[in-house]
This record gives C-alpha cells, sequence and structure tokens, in this order.
C-alpha cells in the first residue's frame, strides 16, 4: 500500500457523492438533495474544496441521501472521529478488502466471505443484478474508464472495509488492473461502533 498522505473530511465527501450522484440505484435521491438545498450538479462536478459553504453543502447532501453524520442509513454508529488518509492499494493486495455487512448482494457473490477478491472470483457463476453491474464496469475500465477514489476503514484487524465502491473495486479485483488503484482510508478508535462493521 502506498500512502499518499492525509486527507481532508471534504474530500472523502466529494469522492463519495461523485461516485454516486450519477449510479442508477441513488440518482434520484441526489437529484432530490441538490433541490431540497437550492443546489446545481456544479457542487459536484464543479467543486471548490476551499469553500466552506460548498463542503457544508456537499456534507448536507450526503446527510440526506446516506446519512452521513446524522447516525442513520448507511452511516449509523459511524465514528465522528475519523481521520482520512489517501492511499494506492495494488490489486495484488485486494485481499485485504473485506464488505460491510449492509452490501448483502456483494456477500452473496462472495460466497459469505465478504472478501472482495472471493466476490470477484465467483463472478462469472452469478447472473443477478449485481454480477452485472460488476460485469458492466469491469469492460468500462478495460475502454480506459475512470471512476474516484474509492472509500474504505481500517478494521483495525489487519483489513479495510469498504464503505463506498463496492461494485468498482468488485471490477478492479476481477481485472487486476496494472496500476493502484486510488481509496481514501478511513481511521478510527471506535469503528467497531459502526452498525455495518
Amino acid at each position: 500500500m502506498d500512502e499518499l498522505g492525509p486527507a481532508t473530511e471534504h474530500e472523502m465527501v466529494l469522492a463519495f457523492v461523485q461516485a454516486e450522484v450519477d449510479a442508477p440505484r441513488w440518482r434520484d435521491l441526489y437529484v432530490w438533495a441538490l433541490q431540497q438545498i437550492g443546489a446545481t450538479r456544479a457542487l459536484i462536478d464543479r467543486p471548490d474544496l476551499t469553500s466552506g459553504a460548498e463542503n457544508a453543502k456537499r456534507i448536507d447532501i450526503l446527510r440526506r441521501v446516506r446519512g452521513y453524520r446524522g447516525n442513520e442509513y448507511l452511516f449509523r454508529g459511524f465514528p465522528l472521529d475519523t481521520t482520512w488518509r489517501r492511499v494506492r492499494l495494488p490489486p495484488l493486495q485486494f485481499d485485504l478488502l473485506r464488505q460491510c455487512t449492509g452490501a448483502p448482494a456483494f456477500i452473496e457473490l462472495s460466497r459469505g466471505t465478504r472478501r472482495v477478491v472471493d466476490a470477484a472470483a465467483y463472478l462469472g457463476q452469478f447472473r443477478t443484478p449485481t454480477s452485472q453491474n460488476v460485469r458492466a464496469v469491469v469492460q468500462a475500465l478495460k475502454t480506459g474508464k475512470t471512476y474516484p477514489p474509492l472509500i474504505a476503514v481500517d478494521s483495525g484487524e489487519g483489513e479495510l472495509l469498504l464503505v463506498e465502491g463496492y461494485t468498482r473495486a468488485t471490477a478492479y479485483a476481477a481485472l487486476r488492473p496494472p496500476r493502484p488503484v486510488e481509496f481514501f482510508i478511513g481511521t478510527s478508535p471506535n469503528i467497531r461502533r459502526w452498525g455495518f462493521y
């Protein structure tokens, strides 16, 4: 794992919303959240990370859609004292990655192990919407498409638990790209309190 240095919460939040804003499962909720706060897609597509007002709006969007800082949905019990850093993870180290317990379709794809590399290995044996989405991302990666960094937390036990990017992580593990993949990694002494740990 190549350490790239500390990251801000605002950088992580931006990567999170950029990764999900066009996803079919979440798109309508992001449109709704942007309308609720009176913002346009420019807040996500042309961000200014030096703007405190913009950063606060993106946090508000992630709270409305995914429960961030609201102790709801994906972020139920997620520790507010999490610190972030950027890393590059070589595909050979993807065996460190586990799905959180809030990703049942991916846990099924891994045959219950929660290991991303297992989900990738069993990909050809499943014909589900989840496996089809992963295969679509594999094809997109092969054509040169790039994605925002993935987001994970340090489990405190030598593993990385995915918070955002299950489809992309499984696609990267299946493809084994030649270059390392960028991540935001969160660390907290209270991470076991996360509802989906």
